[in-house]
């Protein structure tokens, strides 16, 4: 059970005495009042009466035995009453001891209720500074992200670039090459036609 429970409890117990102690105030009342009109019943059919027959005498009668039975009943339910009233008199008691611990107990919890306040606030500056800085790390991974890739773009520019130059200079010597060897061809068959000129047989001395 927790105080706030318990508070309400230690109210309603004495907002229970409260009520008790009028109810048996107006029961006292009615008790008295009670009293007090059979007493006056008794005393009047005590007296005689003139003009009245045997049998009013012995209705009396009767309405007075059922009054005291009433008063009787009455009487008991007052002594019950006043047995819950002492049960709950001592309940109280107990309970106002027990409120009395717990208002002992009460700057103890707030002292404890004040300080999980301040570790919830330096919590909260904590989770506040952490976020803080996870957005600043995401930040500069974004940045680190975008640096990286202009980097690689221009490494594959320059890839490419370098590529090209390699193919045209494969080229250019592809070219050369070719060159060389078409003017070494046609040295070679301008060779083999002067040779072929010289040595002719049609132009052989005869014997």
């Amino acid at each position: 059970m927790d105080t706030v429970t318990r508070l309400f409890f230690l109210l309603s117990l004495v907002l229970l005495h409260e009520a008790s102690q009028a109810f048996l105030g107006q029961m006292a009342t009615r008790h008295g009042a009670m009293g007090r009109s059979i007493s006056h019943m008794s005393t009047m059919a005590d007296q005689p009466k003139l003009g009245r027959f045997d049998s009013s005498i012995e209705t009396s009668n009767d309405d007075s035995d059922g009054d005291n039975h009433r008063n009787k009943k009455l009487t008991e339910l007052l002594e019950h009453t006043k047995g819950q009233l002492l049960e709950s008199q001592s309940n109280v008691t107990s309970m106002e001891a027990q409120l009395k611990e717990l208002n002992g107990k009460v700057p103890d919890l707030e002292f404890k209720i004040t300080e999980m306040r301040v570790k919830l606030s330096e919590e909260q500056r904590a989770r506040k500074t952490a976020e803080s800085a996870l957005d600043a790390l995401k930040a500069s991974n974004e940045q680190l992200t975008a640096t990286l890739n202009e980097e690689r773009i221009e490494k594959l520019n320059d890839a490419e670039q370098v590529k090209k130059e390699r193919e045209s200079i494969r080229y250019m010597v592809q070219a050369s090459v070719k060159l060389a060897r078409t003017r070494i061809k046609n040295k070679f068959m301008d060779g083999k036609t002067a040779i072929h000129t010289v040595f002719s047989p049609k132009d052989q001395p005869l014997c």
